[in-house]
């Protein structure tokens, strides 16, 4: 019978009763225990702190309003929230009920403060176990295609640019696809938004009352 004896000790490895297996356990190169969290953090949240929740939010359907710029949506991480944003996607939807004569420039920037409004946007959990939503989304209107609920904010550094279709004729014209407001790869690599900071999403062109806005936004919260 062989036997497996520490070099530094006399303890010997031993096979447990139960599980018939033997057990050990793991150190670091400084001497300390290693341990095993749940997995779902350690996926999720690796540099980015504690996984709290998936969440989603989606505007009503804005209708574009002649103002320059033109605030479409904002989602604000308080600075008291205790937690980190990490915003997987935005996306946005342009149709349109009259042609548009200029282009349509949208971009997505930081705020230069907390944005205000009255249309306040009700996140959606992934699960329902998870804790409620500490970011504060904000929309333009507060039901599909009603009046403006204006969003006071002014864009700051922008982030994302893109240039929305507009149609030329009305002909066989048809919804556009989905419009990254931040870039594809967050997907996998998020944008993390610290406390006292979000993201604003706005025309800078003129938007006709012909254009009309959809956007969604996924994100996660994490406690640092």
């Amino acid at each position: 019978m062989a036997k497996l004896r520490s070099g530094a000790t006399t303890d010997e490895l031993t096979i447990d009763v139960a599980s018939k297996a033997a057990r050990v356990t793991l150190y670091d190169s400084a001497g300390n225990e290693k341990t095993v969290t749940d997995p779902l953090p350690v996926i999720y949240g690796t540099g980015r702190g504690t996984l709290v929740g998936q969440y989603t939010v989606t505007t009503f359907r804005t209708v574009g309003l002649t103002t320059q710029p033109h605030n479409l949506f904002s989602i604000w991480n308080p600075a008291a929230s205790g937690r980190n944003l990490a915003i997987r996607r935005i996306t946005i939807q342009v149709d349109h009920t009259t042609l548009l004569a200029t282009n349509l420039h949208l971009i997505t920037a930081h705020p230069t403060a907390q944005p205000t409004g009255t249309a306040s946007l009700t996140p959606t959990k992934f699960n329902v176990s998870y804790e409620a939503a500490v970011a504060a989304p904000l929309g333009a209107t507060a039901s599909d295609g009603g009046t403006a609920a204006a969003i006071t904010a002014t864009p700051g550094t922008r982030v994302w640019t893109q240039l929305g279709q507009r149609p030329h004729t009305l002909a066989g014209w048809f919804t556009t696809d989905d419009l990254f407001m931040i870039p594809e790869q967050c997907f996998d690599d998020p944008i993390i938004i610290a406390p006292g900071d979000g993201l604003l999403i706005s025309t800078v062109s003129v938007a006709t009352a012909g254009a009309h806005y959809v956007i969604n936004c996924w994100w996660e919260e994490y406690t640092p």
